[in-house]
């Protein structure tokens, strides 16, 4: 018959052991209460001996249990004394444990030190009690099963796996179902644990695996029952196991196939983790790292990429959460290791997942919030330079740029490794000195990512070599491309070619493809600075030295599309057409995908003069694998997207051989498949969707000059309502970028007009031009008078666009009579390159409206691209020469005068004033010529019309001799013209 001291004798026992307090002194006050926290009793209290004593004494039935606990007592007490002479520490001695990376292979995680062979024979001893009971006492079943495991753990604790094998034959590993204490679920966590470790120490990894898996299903279980019955703080012997449990079910999943499988311990683990962490000690960030290993590997997921976004962000906050938590700003010589392969780890999964837009702000916040845990980190600001330029922070990316080059420079004049090892030894002499101890010498530290280690083995935050240079060639093209800032971009190339010079790193010494990255990086800074500041005196040697530089970059690595590219552009800058065809036609070979590729490739047969093969190409670059595309975006009542071509490409121009071309799928005749695997190289610059969207509406914009120069402008202005079209379609899904602010793009708020997009509409509505097809199959099509007849429709287009602009030009327009106000548009933050793709689209409109003589719909579209940005001095230099077409001469020059006011070198514009200026006689001839020598020594060196006017300034002083000279100049010049400038492709990728 149970009594009132029994019951509560047996909930004091229970207690303490859920409690966890099997090594404290005193486990009961005096005032028969559990001490919680194990702390020393003021007075005493109960120790272990005297409360099984009492527990004994008055539950004289339950003989099992007392022996159970007995015997618990003594492994705990026997494992303690084993872990300490081992020092064992659960809370650090798990730092180089690694999940399991074959399901055939167990994880690598540190294993508990067993009893010591000297004590063993105390636990047998124990255990041979607790048989004995068991063997004739009427326990219980619960009771029984509990005094079952306890026997397993003594049997593993001394290192007889098979034994504990055996032991747990009898135990039932599911949760009772009535009259049970809450430690009897605890115990059956034990033992679902326990055959875990038995079967992983006898290598049945499979079995080792499912009873992981399932020892952490059943401490869920427990925590749900316990949860209803007063809660489990007072249960930290179950956290404990419960731990383990998910901790090695997590490790031990990694390997799985089965994505549900892997992922499920982790996200448990973690999801208790949260009250684990004031209870017992975790190992949360294992485990943050073991997951995002998982996701790494998964990667995100066509159907769903945004729930491996945020999974992603969400594991990032939570492991950042708890660095912030437990590290701190390292002293000096040291690094804080745990942070800086968290921000690795970041970087990697960033990466990953794109390198894009997607996720990047998150990524710069992390980096900039471990400015207070590190000091003067290369890793850190080689993180944010990437993410950064990502991020379009380009001036941000920049300072980081000049910070990374700073700190590394001085770590290599300075010997910082030394420096640091120096400071370590010195601060752990002082503090033995300071304890009275010998000095010890500083464990060596585990391997991380991205190291540069010592002789001895230490590691410092400093990056190698290859990093370095690789950084800097990245940087390169950002400041070059997005600062302008050539200067800058050339130091940097020439810096790396030092680096790489020195040879300290023999590897990459011999690394050719890294070698070739900084010849081509010397090559585009030298090219980028050629354009932008050079001289009639300096431009040839350094186009010739950027020409050097981007040679043998190729001859390093053949396979590099983006050499081959910048070799072809520098190439066709100096006119060398043939050399400049063979380098794209290489290139297009090698990234069939590219669009700026094909794009050069086709205005370098342009500037052969076979228009008809540069429609070709061009068409081919936009046709390739659409077909089928086109036909089910029509049949769904969309317009064309943007596509990146497949495998199938013509050999034609791409291969060099004139061969025709073809429109299939790449397994037709006169096909060749692709070369190379079309990837981008290490240093590539992430292209935003702006970029993305400018190279689809660039080709386009090309092949619509080419269509007017061969079919007329009426064939031009109809092709133009598909290209209007298509750059609707294309911004309307895309994203705001972090631009400066600018006027209101019409297409935002729907209000451009754009007729039906289907081929059938446009006089292209076949595949390739009606002119190309009549002279390629000998078709007799009207082509003029077909054209003739759809012109009202894209007049109506302009018309109708220009009655719903947004507000009314800020051109002075009066004297054409076209109404204006000085009203603009409402300012708001837009995106300015595509705002500036657009104004290009409005003022090539306009140019083929005035050459088709429809001068007032040219001003139309002109005002079009005013309302987007009067500021452009490309609007100014359109609509003087629509001033000019109406023969309006003096309003032309007003115009060009606040074009130059907007930029004092545009090219365009200053070549229409000198024309008008020698148009109006003697007079005014110094003026030109003065502007005109100027700017052909400079930014129009390469103009033929720049040279052919100046020619006129020199008849027109009688210096015959210098006429002639620029006469042949610029018909040189123009004998390697292309379609339109190259200034419509970028200089650099």
């Amino acid at each position: 018959m149970s009594t009132a001291k029994a019951a509560l004798y047996s909930a004091n026992v229970d207690l303490a052991r859920r409690l966890d307090l099997l090594s404290a002194a005193h486990p009961v006050d005096l005032h028969g209460k559990v001490n919680r926290n194990g702390a020393s009793v003021e007075g005493g209290g109960l120790d272990w001996k005297e409360l099984q004593r009492k527990f004994a004494k008055h539950n004289p039935a339950r003989e099992v249990t007392t022996l159970a606990v007995r015997a618990e007592l003594t492994i705990h007490s026997l494992l303690t004394k084993a872990s300490l002479a081992a020092s064992f520490n659960p809370d650090t001695s798990h730092s180089s444990d690694s999940p399991s990376l074959n399901p055939s292979a167990p994880p690598s995680i540190a294993w508990p030190p067993l009893i010591q062979a000297d004590d063993r024979n105390v636990v047998l001893a124990a255990l041979a009690a607790l048989d004995a009971a068991l063997s004739h006492d009427s326990a219980s079943p619960v009771e029984a099963n509990s005094a079952r495991v306890i026997n397993a753990l003594g049997q593993y604790a001394v290192g007889d796996f098979e034994g504990a094998r055996a032991a747990l034959d009898g135990v039932d590993l599911k949760l009772p179902n009535s009259k049970w204490e809450a430690y009897d679920l605890t115990l059956t966590v034990q033992a679902n644990l326990l055959e875990g470790y038995t079967s992983e120490r006898l290598e049945d990894f499979g079995a080792a695996q499912s009873a992981y898996a399932r020892a952490g299903r059943v401490y869920d279980d427990v925590c749900d029952i316990l949860a209803k019955s007063g809660g489990t703080k007072d249960d930290r012997a179950l956290h404990k196991l419960g731990e383990d449990a998910l901790y090695r079910s997590a490790f031990w999943s990694s390997s799985s196939p089965d994505s549900h499988v892997a992922f499920l311990p982790h996200r448990l683990y973690l999801k208790h983790a949260l009250q684990w962490s004031t209870v017992v000690p975790t190992k949360t960030l294992l485990v943050h790292r073991s997951l995002r290993a998982l996701l790494h590997e998964v990667g995100p997921s066509p159907a769903a990429p945004a729930d491996w976004y945020t999974e992603v962000a969400d594991n990032n906050r939570a492991e950042e959460a708890v660095l912030r938590r437990t590290t701190s700003l390292p002293p000096a010589g040291e690094i804080n290791k745990p942070y800086l392969r968290f921000l690795d780890d970041v970087a990697e999964g960033w990466r990953i997942g794109g390198g894009g837009r997607e996720g990047v702000t998150e990524v710069i916040d992390i980096m900039y919030n471990a400015l207070s845990h590190t000091f003067q980190s290369q890793r850190l600001l080689r993180h944010l330079i990437y993410a950064l330029t990502s991020k379009a922070s380009y001036s941000e990316a920049g300072k980081a740029l000049t910070l990374y080059l700073e700190l590394f420079d001085k770590a290599r004049e300075t010997d910082a490794a030394q420096v640091a090892r120096d400071v370590r030894k010195f601060r752990t002499r002082a503090n033995s000195a300071a304890a009275g101890q010998p000095p010890q010498l500083e464990p060596h530290s585990s391997p991380l990512v991205d190291k540069k280690e010592g002789a001895d083995g230490e590691e410092f935050d400093i990056d190698s070599d290859r990093l370095f240079v690789r950084t800097l060639t990245f940087g390169v093209r950002v400041v070059c491309k997005y600062l302008d800032d050539p200067v800058k971009g050339l130091k940097m190339a020439r810096r790396a070619r030092a680096i790489f010079d020195e040879g300290k790193d023999a590897k990459l010494k011999e690394d050719k493809v890294e070698e070739s990255r900084i010849e081509r990086a010397l090559g585009v800074a030298l090219g980028a600075l050629t354009a932008k500041e050079s001289d009639l005196e300096t431009r040839p040697t350094m186009h010739a030295q950027a020409l050097q530089h981007l040679e043998r970059a190729s001859s390093l690595d053949p396979t590099s599309w983006e050499t081959l590219y910048h070799l072809s552009y520098q190439l066709f800058e100096l006119r060398q057409i043939a050399p400049a065809l063979d380098q794209a036609r290489a290139a297009v070979r090698l990234h069939p995908s590219s669009r700026d590729c094909w794009h050069l490739l086709a205005l370098l047969v342009g500037a052969q003069k076979d228009l008809a093969a540069s429609l070709q190409v061009l068409e081919t670059a936009l046709d390739d694998e659409r077909d089928k595309v086109d036909e089910q975006e029509e049949s769904n009542g969309k317009v064309n997207g943007t596509t990146a071509n497949g495998n199938g490409y013509a050999n034609g121009y791409a291969n060099g051989n004139g061969a025709s071309y073809s429109n299939g799928n790449g397994n037709g005749n006169g096909v060749t498949p692709p070369v190379g695997n079309g990837n981008s190289s290490a240093d590539a610059l992430p292209r935003d969707e702006t970029e993305v969207l400018a190279s689809e509406v660039q080709i386009r914009m090309t092949k619509n000059v080419v269509i007017e120069a061969m079919e007329g402008p009426e064939a031009a202005l109809l092709d133009q309502q598909v290209l209007l079209a298509y750059f609707s379609t294309a911004y309307a899904d895309l994203r705001q970028q972090p631009e400066t602010p600018g006027k209101i793009d019409p297409l935002v708020n729907g209000s451009l007009p754009v007729a039906s997009t289907k081929r059938s509409v446009s006089i292209l509505g076949r595949r390739k031009s009606m002119r190309l097809s009549s002279a390629l199959h000998g078709d007799t099509l009207g082509v003029a008078s077909q054209a003739g007849s759809r012109l009202s429709v894209a007049s109506a287009m302009t018309t109708t666009a220009r009655e719903q602009s947004l507000s009314p030009s800020v051109l002075s327009l009066d004297a054409t009579g076209v109404q204006s106000t000085s009203s603009t548009g409402p300012a708001v933050e837009t995106n300015a390159r595509a705002t500036k793709l657009l104004v290009d689209l409005w003022l090539m409109t306009a140019a083929s409206f005035r050459r088709a003589g429809k001068l007032d719909d040219a001003r139309g579209a002109i005002q079009e691209a005013e309302v987007l940005n009067a500021d452009d001095p490309d609007v100014w230099v359109q609509f003087a020469l629509v001033n000019v077409a109406n023969g309006l001469p003096e309003e032309a020059r007003t115009c060009l005068i606040k074009a130059l006011a907007f930029d004092l070198s545009h090219i365009s514009a200053t070549v229409l004033l000198a024309r008008l200026y020698l148009s109006t006689g003697p007079a005014k001839l110094p003026y030109a010529e003065g502007m005109l020598d100027t700017l052909t020594k400079r930014q129009a060196w390469d103009v033929p019309e720049a040279w052919f006017e100046l020619s006129r300034c020199y008849k027109g002083t009688n210096r015959l001799a210098r006429e002639r000279e620029c006469l042949v100049w610029a018909l040189q010049l123009e004998e390697t013209k292309s379609v339109r400038p190259l200034s419509c492709l970028p200089r650099l990728l």
